[in-house]
């Protein structure tokens, strides 16, 4: 049902939220980059979703490759840049 799968979809949001921050509290130590007006980072963060809805992350990248998602993908890229900027210069 709808409501079956929205929930699934909370579970996994859920579980990425989770695993993203043990992943940056794990690195803490070793992240040297500065904060400065106006500038921001972009991570790629590549996760699986498997039959059993369990949530696995495969790779973290700082420098992500937005090319290379080929046309049937470019809304996502389109998309995340977009909200990117939203978020870091409130537009």
């Amino acid at each position: 049902t709808i409501d079956d799968a929205s929930l699934r979809i909370k579970e996994v949001k859920d579980r990425i939220h989770l695993i993203v921050a043990e992943m940056v509290e794990a690195v803490s130590a070793e992240l040297t980059f500065l904060g400065k007006s106006n500038c921001f980072e972009l991570f790629g963060l590549d996760f699986l979703v498997d039959p059993s809805w369990n949530v696995w992350l495969l790779e973290a990248n700082a420098e992500p490759d937005l090319g290379k998602v080929g046309n049937h993908l470019q809304y996502v890229i389109d998309n995340i840049l977009e909200d990117t900027v939203e978020v870091g210069f409130g537009q």
